[in-house]
């Protein structure tokens, strides 16, 4: 096992939860930024 501990929890989309709605911004600009790295 290795040295993180990871803990899945499924949160409803588009209901406007704050944490959730982070994660979104995070993955939209890391795709962002990968793709302008091509």
């Amino acid at each position: 096992r290795g040295v993180h501990d990871i803990h899945w929890h499924w949160v409803k989309g588009h209901a406007g939860h704050v944490d959730n709605e982070r994660a979104d911004a995070l993955a939209n600009l890391g795709v962002e930024q990968a793709l302008s790295q091509k």
